[in-house]
């Protein structure tokens, strides 16, 4: 998934977020953000874990909608971890944007 892909999915999820979690941007310590963990994603700083995440978003447990959203980069572990450091860089500009309101 390329860089503007990746921040159009962010945008996506975090509108849901607004949606569903309003002051979502608030629980989410930047400084921790970990994309690839289950606990420190923004799923997991939200509500606690990944997989509830979504569950509590409304959405199914699948990889490709999660990508949709922005909460998964779907990448082959032959990627490493470039593709969650970066989604998680276009996370920090929506927390960033919600911040600054």
């Amino acid at each position: 998934m390329e860089t503007t892909e990746m921040r159009e999915a962010a945008g996506r999820g975090a509108k849901l977020l607004d949606a569903i979690l309003p002051g979502w941007e608030n629980r989410v310590d930047t400084a921790t953000l970990c994309m690839w963990n289950n606990y420190t994603c923004v799923l997991g700083q939200c509500v606690g874990e990944y997989k509830k995440g979504l569950i509590r978003l409304g959405l199914p447990l699948d990889d490709a909608i999660a990508v949709e959203y922005g909460f998964y980069a779907g990448e082959e572990i032959r990627y490493g971890l470039a593709p969650y450091l970066e989604l998680a860089w276009c996370w920090r500009d929506e927390i960033a944007a919600r911040l600054q309101r």
